[in-house]
Parts: C-alpha cells; sequence; structure tokens
C-alpha cells in the first residue's frame, strides 16, 4: 500500500490509494514504530474505516495502533450527517475498562535489578488473556450485589479497603445499575473473572515517574521523582462483552421491527 511520511511522525495512505477511500488515512507514528505496526492488518483495518459513510477529515491512528476485530485498535474516526454511520463498536466493545496506577513505596534505584523477577511474578500472578478466569470465583447472588454496589460488595471477604473505594471513580459503581437486565450467559462468563486483567490491548505495566511537572498534583497523588509506580488497564471481560452483545442484538431486533 501506498504509505508516504509526512512530517517527522505523521504517515498517511491517500485517499486515491484504494477506489472505495472516502478520505486518507493518518498514523502518528516514529519509524520504529510504522515498522511495527506494518506488522499486522492495522493498516489495512485503517483503511476500510476510511471508506465509512460520512467520514470526515481522514481516519486516524494514534501510536499504540494494532489490529482489532473492525477498526485497528487505536483508531479514531468521525462522521456526520447526513450519511455518517454510527457504531457501538468499531474496535470491539468493553463496558467500563479499569485503569488504576498504583504507586509504591520505593523508587527505581531501591528496586535495581529486581524489576525482572518482579515483572516474571507478576506475569505468575495475575491471571491474563482470553477467557481466563481468576483465583476468585463468586455465588450469582453475590455477583448481583457486586453489579449493584460495585467493590463495596467485596470488602467483607477482605478484598480492597475503604480508601481504595475513596480512590475510585464514583466508588466503582454507578446508580441504578439494575441485575435483572443481566443475561445468564454473560452472568456465567463473568462468575470468574473478577481479578483477572483480561486481553488485547489491556495490560499491567511496571512503571517509573521520570518526570514531574505539577509538583502539587503529584504530591497530592503520592508521586515523587523516581519513584515505582504500577499501571492496571483491565478489561471488562467476557461478563461486559456478553453485556454489550446483548444489547446490541435486542437494539438490532426492535430496529428491524
Amino acid at each position: 500500500m501506498t504509505l508516504r511520511q509526512i512530517s517527522e511522525v505523521v504517515w498517511e495512505i491517500p485517499a486515491s490509494a484504494r477506489g472505495d477511500m472516502r478520505a486518507p488515512a493518518r498514523v502518528f507514528a516514529d519509524r520504529e514504530l510504522i515498522d511495527q505496526i506494518a506488522s499486522d492488518r492495522s493498516l489495512e483495518q485503517l483503511q476500510n474505516v476510511a471508506t465509512l459513510p460520512g467520514i470526515v477529515g481522514a481516519a486516524l491512528a494514534m501510536p499504540d495502533i494494532h489490529q482489532g476485530y473492525g477498526f485497528p485498535v487505536g483508531g479514531v474516526a468521525a462522521t456526520e450527517p447526513p450519511d455518517g454511520v454510527v457504531s457501538p463498536g468499531g474496535v470491539g466493545y468493553d463496558i467500563n475498562c479499569g485503569v488504576r496506577l498504583l504507586a509504591l513505596p520505593l523508587g527505581a534505584r531501591e528496586l535495581g535489578k529486581r524489576v525482572e523477577p518482579l515483572v516474571h511474578e507478576i506475569s505468575r500472578r495475575v491471571p491474563v488473556g482470553t477467557g481466563r478466569g481468576g483465583a476468585l470465583s463468586i455465588a450469582a447472588d453475590d455477583l448481583g450485589k457486586v453489579m449493584v454496589q460495585g467493590p463495596r460488595a467485596l470488602l467483607h471477604r477482605g478484598i480492597g479497603s475503604e480508601d481504595e473505594l475513596e480512590c475510585t471513580e464514583s466508588g466503582g459503581r454507578l446508580e441504578g445499575a439494575d441485575p435483572s437486565a443481566v443475561s445468564e450467559r454473560a452472568r456465567r462468563r463473568g462468575s470468574d473473572q473478577l481479578g483477572s486483567l483480561g486481553s488485547g490491548n489491556h495490560f499491567l505495566e511496571v512503571q517509573r515517574v521520570g518526570q514531574i511537572f505539577d509538583s502539587a498534583t503529584a504530591e497530592a497523588f503520592g508521586l515523587r521523582d523516581d519513584q515505582v509506580t504500577v499501571l492496571i488497564h483491565s478489561g471488562s471481560r467476557g461478563f461486559g462483552h456478553q453485556i454489550c452483545t446483548d444489547y446490541v442484538r435486542t437494539m438490532d431486533s426492535v430496529l428491524e421491527r
């Protein structure tokens, strides 16, 4: 395919590259990332996004672009009336992915050469991958409580703390949750997946604070120069995916009528 560099970190596949493209496809990446991106079908998927009716400007890809289910993961597109499409899951779908930064009480120098053993130990202990369950399996009634109360429902089992709930957006729950709207299949898929990470673009990384730009904010979050942190990005797993699948199928049936 025709991929041309238009600035130091911007690459473009022109709309003329394929007869069905309605807009160019642009990627934000340096040369090293481009070489990695070209190893899967993400650029082809980005071209497919550029064929959507009503697309505005260009189909865009962020530096983390990689192959998805329809859109590439990291793909961005805007469409406008009257012909613009609306998709509930261009990349795929999750419901409320979880993102959490844990600040460890030590610096990178203190961790030293133990970083590699730490990463290996995390790999052994954290369940990762499609369909992979965790060590925590809960009964149907308890799962219903988790749907309504969020992580507070697990405090009596010694999982989490009031302080952690205080640091979690909305306490990890939303008003109006209705467990009766959740299918039996979704419940089965989610019964053993609390505490697991997921697959795809979900990750757990050991990081360090390289530079602080706002000292007051950093202090409020308990962060300091050279501190070791752990960034967790978890999916809603088969539970959330099934809920969204059920909803999309229901909406399709309503629209067909």
